[in-house]
């Protein structure tokens, strides 16, 4: 009770506003304010069955991108005691109608003084294809775990494959493979091909390859 009330207090334009919470017995309900165009999960993976189902554009998919990242910042920073999300991924990302996106669920988020760098957890939380490597050798969650967290939501943007998907990726997950492609010279593969071919030319298609090579050095 005392977390939700904590997390109730939040306020930011780049988180799903917490609009109230019920506990009843067992139950468990959180209410959250309304957002149009769902997740970008949902988006991505065309789950949406609407007349106006579409393809996100370059721009749309970096307004998500700084979005999200301006929310995950603001829990690590901006709040106090500051927030480890645990969960960062592409269904935890909603978008309001104007696509601006939000980061949601703290359900299994944790509080921690802002002196401390790690905080330890006696069982795995995550989700497969999102949670760093070392988290599964470590039990500890950091700021940097969700960072490494967003940054497979920032690859889904470009590739629009689910990171642990086993019919894509087999044994391994997205970014297993996008290293693969990268060591074999191919990193352009990463990329959605209908993004490739918005982007040709002027300005979009260099800041495509500016971010290529930005995960090229760091995978």
């Amino acid at each position: 009770m005392a977390k939700m009330e904590t997390l109730e207090k939040i306020k930011y334009k780049n988180l799903v506003p917490l609009l109230g919470y019920c506990k009843v017995g067992e139950e468990r309900l959180l209410v959250y304010e309304y957002m149009e165009y769902g997740s970008l999960e949902e988006m991505l993976h065309r789950r949406i069955k609407t007349c106006d189902r579409r393809i996100l554009t370059w721009e749309e998919r970096k307004k998500i991108a700084r979005g999200a990242a301006k929310g995950l910042c603001f829990l690590h920073h901006n709040c106090i005691p500051h927030i480890i999300h645990k969960d960062m991924k592409s269904s935890n990302v909603l978008l309001d109608n104007e696509m601006e996106s939000r980061v949601l669920d703290f359900g299994m988020a944790r509080l921690i003084s802002a002196l401390d760098t790690h905080l330890s957890v006696s069982t795995l939380a995550g989700t497969p294809g999102y949670v760093p490597p070392k988290y599964y050798q470590s039990f500890r969650c950091t700021a940097k775990g969700d960072v490494y967290s967003f940054g497979v939501v920032m690859m889904e943007l470009l590739n629009g494959k689910r990171p642990g998907d086993k019919e894509d990726f087999g044994d391994t997950n997205l970014v297993g493979w996008a290293k693969i492609k990268v060591r074999e010279g191919k990193q352009m593969e990463v990329i959605i091909t209908d993004l490739l071919l918005e982007t040709q030319g002027g300005t979009n298609e260099a800041e495509l390859k500016e971010v290529i090579g930005t995960y090229r050095q760091l995978i």
